[in-house]
């Protein structure tokens, strides 16, 4: 909130509650009484102590106390200035320049997406034609322009999740779908080699959907995760006095709200470590492989309707080692059933650091509240994570260990 029109605001507030108040004196407790002018003083506090700026800033450390402030900026020096104070970026969970407990807002299967070529989702309400191998995106507050190389896909949201694992790029005009090679896209038509018809130029204002077959490629440096879409992967940005989609880093993004997440500092994802050994057993003679950062059906993890765009879902009986190197302070995992089985599922989960148990839950339910896994792990050299069967069996034990990750130590 701004000191914008203070004054008014008082002014307002005043005259509507002055006909309750008298130009008598108002008894006070303790000692004598409170004029009207005392009256004015004290009413005038409080409506200014209201108008003082919100403290929207955040800094949320990996170790430690959150910070807030009126303001935080990221410098060119890896760090983060809150207030004056000033933090490792690495050594940040997250952080949010305003609003920081604004939720991701669902937007519906038919809404527009591009899908960039670091895996970021990037809602959109228009895509259309730009330069020469270039879209021009128009989003919430402006538009901007993007090379056909940093994006591997666009079109509505539950069009492009059918089509990840594509082998040849695809094509959607209308109820036609083509499949070959785009080429590009030049005077505001999409170019496409296909095997049997050869170059087909298609106008772009027609196609509803285009997916590249090329496989996105996860940044190896430090990144910035907003989540613009409920239910969908964040968007990736690179950290700086001006924030750029890590994609496209001469695409200048206004900051967000909601909260930023730190990725690629001191937080490693547990699906991005291979398991040294993996042990799976169903208990009717079908095996549910493990699956990393999907549900077991390849949809998004999701715990009581909150999406996760990272984690790993096993299935009972399993059972998982990763060899580690002693450089780990702490495992953080939210543990449920997948809503994918809705109120079904009943299992135990057992979590142990060099063979010795340091978390464990003999039932864990479906529909029932998601559990905070948070454990210690300094100088581990092997985690274990096994599941097992509950009263019925492997019936709908889709586990989830959501937005799984393991804090290295400070250097």
């Amino acid at each position: 909130m701004v000191v914008v029109g203070a004054s008014r605001l008082v002014a307002c507030l005043w005259h509507a509650c002055a006909p309750q108040i008298s130009s008598q004196t108002v008894p006070c407790a303790g000692r004598g009484g409170l004029t009207l002018a005392g009256m004015r003083t004290v009413f005038l506090v409080l409506v200014m102590s209201c108008c003082l700026p919100v403290m929207a800033a955040v800094v949320q450390p990996l170790e430690g106390e959150r910070i807030q402030g009126g303001s935080v900026s990221i410098l060119d020096d890896g760090l983060v200035a809150i207030d004056g104070r000033k933090v490792a970026l690495a050594d940040c969970d997250w952080l949010a320049f305003r609003d920081p407990d604004l939720a991701p807002v669902p937007r519906g299967a038919q809404a527009l997406s591009l899908v960039l070529a670091d895996g970021s989702w990037l809602p959109a309400d228009v895509i259309e034609a730009g330069a020469d191998d270039a879209l021009r995106v128009t989003l919430i507050g402006g538009s901007i322009e993007l090379e056909l190389g940093t994006v591997v896909g666009w079109g509505t949201e539950t069009w492009l999740a059918g089509l990840v694992d594509s082998e040849q790029d695809v094509v959607q005009l209308g109820a036609e779908r083509y499949r070959g090679a785009i080429q590009g896209i030049s005077g505001g038509k999409l170019a496409i080699e296909v095997a049997e018809l050869g170059l087909i130029e298609l106008p772009l204002e027609r196609v509803s959907g285009a997916r590249l077959a090329e496989a996105a490629e996860a940044p190896e440096h430090l990144v910035l995760a907003a989540n613009l879409s409920a239910g969908r992967p964040p968007v990736l940005l690179r950290p700086g006095p001006e924030l750029t989609l890590n994609a496209a880093p001469t695409v200048v993004m206004p900051a967000p709200s909601g909260r930023l997440r730190v990725d690629g500092g001191r937080r490693v994802w547990l699906s991005d470590l291979e398991p040294s050994a993996v042990t799976e057993q169903g208990a009717f003679g079908v095996t549910w492989p493990y699956s990393c950062d999907r549900n077991l059906e390849g949809g998004p993890i999701s715990l009581r309707s909150q999406g996760f765009q990272r984690g790993l879902v096993l299935h009972s009986e399993a059972a998982l080692t990763w060899k580690l190197d002693g450089g780990f302070v702490r495992m953080v995992a939210t543990v449920g059933i997948d809503d994918l089985v809705a109120s079904e599922g009943d299992c135990s989960i057992t979590v142990l650091l060099d063979g010795v148990v340091k978390w464990e839950q003999a039932s864990v339910r479906g529909a029932a509240e998601p559990m905070l896994l948070d454990i210690d792990c300094t100088g581990a050299q092997k985690l274990e994570v096994k599941v097992g069967f509950g009263e019925r069996y492997d019936i709908g034990d889709h586990l989830a260990l959501a937005g799984a990750y393991l804090i290295r130590a400070k250097p």
